[in-house]
């Protein structure tokens, strides 16, 4: 990858549809001076105020204190590696017992997501470039506006702004929010906050807010939550990038919906690793550049430091080490390699710079003030770690905490602390220049001050449950261990006595390099290979793989002779799976094996498995330098295969690895070979596909013009699309992937031809149609899609989504149509108001209409509440509405109230006889809630109750009882839950709330408890599941072998069983299982028939 960043090649101009028409309709009758900007060959010359704006925007990228330590700053555009996000989708509400779905994801560069049009949101660890992104697309941007190139970088002209997060808290307007925000000393003069309310020239306004999670009080952050969803609902002139660590899904549950993409970052491979590196040190040294970079990349790429450089900032803090210490060994874990860098900036040796010499000689004249000055240069560690600390806990300013702790000016405070290099300073304060960096001092002061038996243990152990919280709970634990007087043994027996979380943060605690009991550490090693194992057990196994394989790679330096000796083994079992075996391979490649590894890899590349291939490719890419070519080549293999192989083949190379040429090159033999198949029928809606799975449809024509498009085979593209759209009965999402794909490739013909189309085709083919020609032909669009709202025929959900896509250019016409429809549901009023009030209309009289339509569903209930309160302050409404409706739908509104509000319907509940269920869900949202009176008499009442109702009152309980720290208690409430469930359909929901609760003891309760019960073959078979989830595997065993010897004539329940136990290495066990059914005399003919079928294929498997 090229260490520059690569601009987008797109010839033409990528609006998202709706935007512009908003602004035509003049809503609010403002002048408009400028048409809303969709090229930048239009673009007008800037005001002063905006030049001003962008020259101080493009300058204030944050960068590390390289002048403080003493190495060369490269420039951005130098050194800044292009990197990828992976999609994501918002986990959706769950009603109990749902299960969670699988992720669907791919893999784009990051531009490609930014050219959607939509508003992004973005997740990543610490350090994983989030900010950085931002700073680089807001430089490039405003360097296209003040110095014009005629390769842009996105393809919408839009102006760019960065702002912290933090700063959107006030109780202001939008616009005055702004203004706020880019207050910067080095402006001519403050911007107004007139300059912010709509477009600028024309152009959209794209708003990178970064650091979400780094608000510390929730409150605080809630409302900065509030102002993005509302801007996001309610304005197209501002597009919106959110960058945050992960943070709960109940949080971010607000910013989701259609207008936002939701992407995850991806760390460094070795391909952007060594863009990164040899950037880095020809900014250095340009005549050492190359072998510096080849030095360092052979350093970092030996054992746990190849899993710690994948992260940009550590990478980039490595390098900085390396250069400043080139002769001495990196630190092979986060917690030193963080020390090693705040030594640098503390010890003023590294740099060779001496900043208490410059502040005497400054203040030669005033000896008292030098004396207090030198006293708190000398103690600056022990006030910046106070800092630190205090900035975790509250957002007061961080200027004001150091003041009121060294009783100094705040001039010389100011000083002191800007010459350390920690800090940016802004106006009259500072911020930290990383949050990982103030999370790392904070661990530090709070390891000082822990007790040695850290009494708050549990609590300390569920914030590291959370995404957000884990990076600063593995450093407390790390440096809270190498306190004289610590023993980091109660840590980890605490974490090995949980489930499978628990135990993968046990094993990122132990890439610390901590000092562990030696029998301790090994019990780690053997809960962690169990969960490789529990690999077996799952139906959807390769996201696990995944994740364990990460933690795993971490491990180099660990007691890895027994962990890379099982690795070993499992990987050259045949009986396992391949998510199981090819986890175990990835994993060994990072703990010193990765030659070895990737010739495993490609050996045991099938292409006839995709998701394995996919697996086996990113591997290959993790593990050598020259994997990404290695996995190139074995995709290239797909070549002569049959033709849905090939096809993903070109997926993996264009979502994985990103590789353009290759795909092409496949895809165009592809189209190839199938247009000189005469044995392919002109009607056959899909790709032959001569030896696949009967139960898997293969692929449509549609897919095959999306893959040519993201491949650039325009005539291929169009080829495919027309298939589809000859089709009488086409699939519908067929149908929408071959028009976009024919819209992108066939220029203007292709109009003509999918509106003939849509003249004889259905509603849905038309609606289908219209919203893909919204970018392409806007006016033809809305008539597509008026002929779809208007149809007396229409059903809801295509009457929604055709008022969703006509909201821009016909608000009239789409707030009468919903006015009319009786038959709308609440929540879909709800939606379209949404889309109206983004346009600017005055939707109240919708939301109301929503609200005032009575529903007996509590989650459209639920849904439409706050949607109703996102749209503004429908408080009131929403407590009538709740108040009329039934006592689930008083649990609903309380959480979303205000305190007297919240009361009042929590008195209600309390004063009615109403479902147990529905107490203690109330009471779950209640928690955080400034209600604690009312909180506590909820949960009185709920506690007298829970035994003697449906188990799902206790599966909603036992999580709350957990939060306020009566674990005993929740524990109890689940067992005896768990005892009540046989019989019903709940048993393993209920296990899996004892097990949430109760960790690894309470499996062998569990196992045991099923056994001794007349509990259903299915109900045996999901308990072992969940007990195999959580690496229990001992217990899910003895279940699997029961339902393997006593499954009746379930035939098809006791082949999983049997297969679940060989493919977590207990075929052995499944044969004696078998083998004690058969010794049975009551079986049926059939039964034991089966029985001896089923023991001839064990038998045969595990021979080999």
């Amino acid at each position: 990858m090229p260490d520059e960043v690569s601009r987008s090649t797109v010839s033409q101009s990528i609006v998202h549809g709706h935007v512009f028409q908003a602004h035509e309709l003049h809503l609010h009758g403002d002048a408009v001076p400028h048409p809303p900007l969709t090229s930048w060959q239009d673009r007008p010359s800037l005001t002063a105020e905006l030049e001003d704006l962008l020259h101080v925007q493009r300058d204030a990228a944050e960068a590390l204190p390289y002048r403080l330590l003493g190495v060369k700053q490269p420039e951005l555009t130098k050194v800044y590696v292009q990197q990828s996000v992976r999609t994501d989708k918002p986990e959706p509400e769950r009603k109990p017992g749902e299960r969670k779905p699988e992720p669907v994801e791919r893999v784009v560069p990051i531009e490609e997501a930014l050219a959607t049009g939509k508003h992004l949101l973005i997740t990543g660890d610490p350090g994983a470039g989030k900010s950085t992104l931002g700073q680089m697309y807001v430089r490039l941007l405003a360097s296209e506006w003040l110095d014009p190139s005629s390769n842009p970088p996105l393809p919408e002209p839009v102006l760019p702004l960065r702002i912290p997060a933090k700063a959107l808290a006030e109780e202001l307007s939008w616009s005055e929010l702004l203004a706020n925000a880019v207050r910067d000393r080095r402006l001519n003069a403050p911007l107004k906050p007139e300059v912010f309310a709509k477009r600028a020239l024309g152009a959209r306004w794209l708003v990178f807010v970064d650091g979400l999670d780094e608000i510390a009080e929730p409150e605080r952050r809630e409302r900065v939550i509030d102002a993005i969803a509302s801007r996001i609902r309610r304005g197209s002139d501002h597009r919106l990038v959110i960058t945050t660590r992960p943070l709960p899904p109940d949080e971010l549950r607000k910013v989701h919906g259609p207008q936002v993409e939701l992407y995850t970052i991806q760390p460094f491979g070795p391909v952007e690793l060594q863009a990164f590196a040899a950037g880095w040190f020809r900014a250095q040294d340009p005549t050492r550049a190359i072998a510096r970079t080849e030095e360092f990349v052979r350093q970092v790429h030996d054992g746990r430091l190849r899993e710690l450089v994948s992260n940009p900032l550590l990478a980039t803090i490595a390098a900085i080490a390396n250069t400043l210490e080139p002769q001495r060994k990196l630190p092979h874990n986060r917690v030193d390699l963080y020390e090693r860098f705040m030594s640098y900036l503390l010890e003023d040796t590294a740099s060779g710079r001496d900043t208490l010499a410059d502040l005497r000689h400054s203040l030669h004249h005033n000896p008292t003030r030098l004396k207090q000055v030198e006293n708190l240069h000398a103690n600056r560690r022990s006030l910046i770690e106070h800092m630190a600390h205090q900035r975790l806990e509250s957002e007061r300013p961080l200027l004001d905490i150091a003041v009121e702790w060294s009783e100094c000016r705040r001039g010389d405070v100011l000083t002191v602390l800007a010459g350390t290099g920690l800090f940016v300073q802004f106006d009259e304060g500072l911020r930290f220049l990383h949050h990982s960096f103030a999370e790392f001092l904070a661990a530090r002061h709070r390891a000082a001050q822990i007790p040695a038996d850290f009494p708050d243990l549990d609590d300390w152990v569920d914030q590291g449950m959370q995404p957000a919280r884990e990076t600063s709970v593995l450093f407390t634990f790390a440096l809270w261990g190498r306190e004289p007087g610590n023993d980091l043994n109660l840590v980890f027996r605490r974490l090995t006595s949980g489930g499978p979380d628990h135990v993968l943060l046990a094993g990122k605690l132990l890439a610390e390099e901590v000092a562990l009991d030696e029998e301790l550490a090994k019990h780690v090693v053997n809960r962690l290979v169990s969960l490789v194992l529990s690999i077996g057990s799952y139906d959807a196994p390769w996201e696990p793989a995944r994740e364990i394989g990460r933690v795993l790679a971490g491990l180099a330096g660990e007691p890895t002779g027994q962990l890379t000796k099982s690795l070993h083994t499992l990987r050259d079992k045949p009986q396992l799976p391949p998510a199981t075996r090819i986890c175990c391979a990835i994993a060994l490649g990072h703990l010193g094996f990765p030659d070895e590894s990737a010739h495993w890899l490609q050996e045991f590349a099938d292409l006839h498995d995709p998701l394995a291939l996919r697996a086996i490719v990113n591997g290959l890419s993790e593990i050598l330098p020259t994997g990404t070519e290695l996995a190139e080549n074995i995709l290239l293999r797909a070549e002569h295969e049959s033709y849905v192989i090939v096809m993903a083949a070109v997926q993996i190379l264009l979502t994985e690895l990103e590789r353009q040429e290759p795909a092409a090159r496949l895809l165009r033999g592809l189209v190839a070979r199938l247009r000189a198949d005469t044995t392919i029928s002109p009607n056959s809606p899909h790709v032959p596909q001569p030896h696949g799975n009967p139960d898997e449809e293969p692929p449509g024509w549609g897919v095959l013009a999306e893959q040519a498009v993201r491949a650039g085979c325009v005539e291929e593209a169009v080829w495919a699309a027309e298939r589809v759209l000859a089709l009488p009965d086409a699939d519908l999402d067929d149908f929408a992937k071959a028009v976009e794909a024919l819209i992108a490739s066939g220029g203007d013909a292709a109009v003509l031809t999918v509106a003939e189309r849509a003249k004889s085709g259905s509603l849905k083919q038309v609606l289908t149609t219209g919203v893909a020609l919204q970018v392409a032909d806007p006016e033809l669009a809305v008539k597509l899609t008026r002929r779809v709202a208007t149809n007396p025929a229409v059903d809801d959900r295509d009457f929604v989504e055709a008022c969703q896509a006509l909201a821009a250019a016909d608000p009239v016409l789409v707030t009468e149509l919903v006015e009319k429809r009786a038959t709308l549901d609440s929540d879909d009023i709800v939606m379209i108001a949404a889309e109206l009030a983004e346009v600017g209309v005055d939707v109240d009289h919708l939301v109301r209409l929503a609200l005032a339509r009575r529903t007996g569903d509590k989650w459209e209930f639920a849904r439409t509440a706050r949607q109703a309160l996102s749209l503004g302050e429908f408080s009131e409404e929403v407590y009538t509405a709740a108040v009329a409706g039934p006592p689930s739908h008083w649990a609903e509104a309380a959480p979303l109230m205000h305190r007297d509000r919240a009361v009042d319907l929590v008195e209600r509940m309390l004063g009615t006889p109403v479902d147990v269920e529905v107490l203690a869900t109330c009471l779950g949202h209640l928690v955080s809630k400034e209600v604690p009176e009312v909180a506590e008499r909820l949960l009185e009442v709920v506690l007298e109750h829970v035994d003697q109702c449906d188990t799902a009152a206790a599966r909603a309980l036992v999580p709350v009882l957990h939060r306020i720290g009566r674990t005993d208690e929740a524990i109890e409430v689940a067992r005896r839950a768990f005892l009540r469930s046989f019989g019903s359909l709940f048993v393993e929901e209920c296990a899996e709330t004892l097990l949430k609760v109760g960790g690894v003891e309470v499996g062998a309760f569990i196992a045991k408890q099923v056994l001794a019960a007349n509990v259903s073959v299915w109900r045996r078979l999901a308990v072992a599941q969940q007990l195999a989830e959580q690496g229990l595997l001992r217990q899910a065993t003895d279940l699997w072998m029961d339902v393997v010897r006593r499954h009746g004539d379930m035939t098809a329940q006791g082949i999983e069983a049997a297969s679940k136990l060989v493919r977590c290495l207990h075929g052995g066990h499944a044969i004696t299982a078998v083998r004690t059914g058969l010794a049975e005399d009551r079986l049926t003919v059939t039964a034991r028939a089966n029985l001896k079928a089923l023991e001839a294929w064990l038998v045969a498997i595990e021979a080999g």
